[in-house]
């Protein structure tokens, strides 16, 4: 019956849009968990193995949690406290790898060159996603070319971003240089965010009074406008370029449609996604909630970002990140 409902409700609002749709209680969950950064679980990313869809593969292992116990990219998950999860699914199993901090929860893996699964005793402990999973100067430290990759905009992505270059600031003065002289912004494969979190980090690279972006739609008012309101991190005279390609999307394109338009910086890559919709989050009954469309994002010179007209046109929704667990 469940799945008979859901079907009904995802049929009803296809109509509207690729991106408005109903989030079951796990959906509801994954969304919450990726906008907050944080969860209780081992660390780990996975998702169905391509060649064997009925196999789950662990795609990322977190230092600091699962990868420090041993597990890798790579292995194919067996068991989950003694229960098979062949056929189970990434929802189901990601049900059995989360929980409350401090518990334990015992996997074994088939790894490619052992002939036995291997076990491993884990204990769930409080994860939290970097936005910002590396930072580094490239060549000579001397010299202050940074790099920061940023995968995501959960809550704390410009506090991760600043934090970055405040580290790699002081690592250049060390090496004698002068500081950060130019930044890249890798944004390659990052599907977006929060808007909050898009403008917070626009102010790290952007001049204070910057408008960053504005939104036009139903119930938005007129035209509202998001203006940088803080200083950014870096001066005017920091060379910038911002890495993108196709699986760029949403946040990640305000941030760069910005530094385009405002000639901040160079845009690096091949075309973005094109996902320029702003959306609301309406909780529903039983832990479910609604994901709608209410308007679209607007560069600073006035460019909508979103790539198709649905009145004319169908789309391919960009698909799903793996949940992390």
């Amino acid at each position: 019956m469940n799945r008979l409902f859901e079907a009904g409700v995802e049929g009803m609002l296809g109509t509207l849009d690729p991106y408005t749709s109903f989030e079951s209680v796990a959906e509801a969950r994954e969304l919450s968990l990726k906008t907050a950064g944080k969860y209780g679980g081992v660390g780990l990313g996975i998702s169905l193995d391509r060649r064997d869809p009925s196999r789950v593969v662990v795609i990322s292992a977190f230092e600091g949690y699962a990868y420090d116990a041993g597990v890798r990219p790579g292995d194919v998950l067996d068991t989950v406290n003694g229960r098979p999860v062949a056929n189970l699914g990434v929802a189901a199993t990601s049900d059995l790898l989360r929980g409350d901090p401090g518990t334990p929860v015992s996997i074994s893996v088939v790894r490619s060159g052992y002939a036995k699964p291997l076990s491993f005793d884990l204990t769930r402990s409080r994860v939290v996603i970097k936005d910002v999973p590396v930072a580094a100067l490239l060549g000579p430290p001397a010299d202050g070319v940074a790099y920061i990759r940023l995968a995501s905009f959960a809550r704390d992505a410009a506090e991760e971003c600043r934090f970055a270059l405040g580290g790699l600031n002081a690592a250049t003065k060390e090496a004698g240089g002068t500081g950060v002289t130019a930044l890249v912004l890798d944004m390659r494969g990052n599907p977006g965010g929060l808007l909050t979190s898009a403008v917070e980090v626009a102010e790290v690279v952007l001049p204070k009074g910057s408008v960053v972006v504005s939104t036009k739609g139903r119930g938005l008012g007129q035209e509202p406008r998001y203006v940088s309101g803080a200083e950014p991190a870096i001066g005017s005279a920091v060379k910038l370029a911002v890495l993108v390609n196709g699986g760029t999307a949403s946040a990640s394109e305000i941030v760069a449609g910005a530094v385009q338009d405002l000639d901040r910086g160079v845009v690096v890559g091949s075309r973005t996604f094109g996902k320029g919709l702003v959306q609301n989050v309406q909780t529903l009954p039983y832990d479910t909630a609604l994901k709608y469309t209410v308007g679209k994002y607007y560069t600073p010179s006035g460019r909508c970002i979103q790539a198709t007209n649905y009145s004319t046109a169908s789309v391919t929704p960009a698909l799903p990140t793996p949940p992390l667990l």
